[in-house]
């Protein structure tokens, strides 16, 4: 990824010359930050009027409204300094890396062309992700520019909030599908299956076998312990999650294991459900190796729309560690912990509207459906609690594989 950006030993050299000096950072430390910076607000803005396209708002709309969007078109640099900027630059046989230069192709407040597809503005974030996102760079100098990146970041976060919160109180609540979604509540049970360790699941199994593991993985970080009182103050692998200090990492394996085994049976069956409502497959929406499919369903009210199918990667055994804690905190009643994680396996489903919406809750709550829905969580609902203004529809369903194998899985409806 460093050498994406000018060559290896020049990035090298300006972070050793950030990192190590205790003079004054140079200009050319200064001028690679700020074409960082820069090229991480022109990548992060680049979806921006496709995402506005999608949600079927306006610029005019949100400017009316009060909100502020030039923190997501964000500002054009002039050409000449654009230049001098990257005359700053290290680079590599005195030129920068074409992939980076391909990709700042269009800079912050540019419109996408109108032949670029979502796949071409999604690959601008992956590249964020995977080479700029990578460089050492960010942790210099007590992470100062880490600290900005995150305010830029947060800045635009902010704007969107505002835009989902217009979306929400002003065209959401004028549908009237919208205001029945917004009037469901925002927990709903359907089924006395709601945990991973349920006898008809036992995604997570607890056995005598299981709890003497448990029991020993807890001694054995006692011991640990003792010899090295330091070694496990910062550790979220070893947990004590209940009265008897029992741990849990036996069972969160036991959930990592069982959705790594499932999950490919589960992606296909939810692709299924939404391919018996279709006209046909977009293949040429859906390539063969995108996690991504779009269908051309049939809708009660006679439309034929686009539903788009996602699949999602499956939850870190860190992640999950990260769960349990967050459970200690809040002090969940029922041990193991694990068993409240029903996101293992997890899909997305997009379409137009909240009467489209609606009509996939139903199919999926259709007994004929092959999966059982258990939970409904609505971050719709008018008393919902929301972050950042992300709202979905979650439904928790049980579902049993072609290898005999049960879990409880996520299906985000958006």
């Amino acid at each position: 990824s460093r050498s994406s950006l000018g060559g290896t030993s020049s990035i090298d050299n300006v972070m050793a010359l950030a990192i190590h000096s205790d003079e004054q950072v140079s200009s050319v430390f200064k001028a690679l930050c700020q074409f960082l910076l820069e090229t991480c607000e022109a990548l992060l803005s680049s979806n921006f009027e496709h995402d506005l396209a999608d949600a079927h708002v306006t610029i005019h709309e949100l400017e009316a409204a009060g909100i502020k969007i030039e923190l997501l078109v964000g500002t054009r640099r002039n050409e000449t300094q654009t230049e001098t900027t990257r005359e700053q630059l290290p680079s590599k046989n005195g030129r920068l890396d074409p992939v980076v230069t391909s990709q700042l192709s269009m800079k912050s407040g540019d419109k996408p062309a109108h032949h670029e597809s979502a796949m071409v503005l999604d690959s601008r974030f992956a590249f964020l992700k995977k080479k700029i996102f990578l460089l050492r760079i960010w942790y210099a100098n007590s992470l100062q520019l880490f600290h900005e990146l995150k305010g830029l970041v947060q800045r635009k976060m902010d704007v969107y909030a505002s835009i989902c919160e217009y979306i929400y109180s002003i065209k959401l609540a004028s549908d009237p599908n919208g205001m029945k979604l917004m009037s469901l509540p925002s927990i709903s049970l359907s089924s006395s299956i709601t945990r991973q360790d349920h006898k008809m699941v036992r995604a997570v199994r607890v056995d005598d076998e299981s709890r003497c593991e448990a029991s020993i993985l807890s001694q054995l970080q006692l011991l640990e312990q003792e010899r090295d009182t330091s070694a496990w103050q910062d550790s979220s692998v070893h947990i004590k999650s209940d009265a008897k200090g029992l741990n849990e990492e036996v069972f969160i394996t036991q959930l990592a294991v069982r959705s790594q085994a499932i999950d490919a049976f589960f992606q296909l069956h939810v692709e299924s459900i939404l391919q018996s409502h279709s006209v046909a497959t977009d293949l040429a929406n859906s390539p063969t190796n995108s996690s991504k499919s779009v269908f051309n369903c049939h809708f009660q009210d006679g439309v034929v729309g686009d539903v788009c199918f996602y699949r999602a990667p499956l939850k870190s055994r860190e992640r999950m560690r990260e769960k349990v804690l967050e459970y200690v905190a809040d002090e969940y009643p029922n041990w193991p912990l694990v068993g409240y994680i029903l996101d293992a396996v997890r899909c997305s489903v997009v379409v137009k509207d909240a009467g489209q919406l609606l009509e996939v809750l139903s199919w999926l709550q259709d007994p004929a459906c092959g999966v059982t829905v258990c939970k409904v969580k609505n971050r719709y609902a008018r008393d919902a609690q929301v972050l950042d203004g992300y709202r979905d529809l979650s439904v928790h369903v049980h579902f049993k594989g072609q290898n005999g194998l049960s879990i409880i899985g996520e299906i985000q409806l958006h």
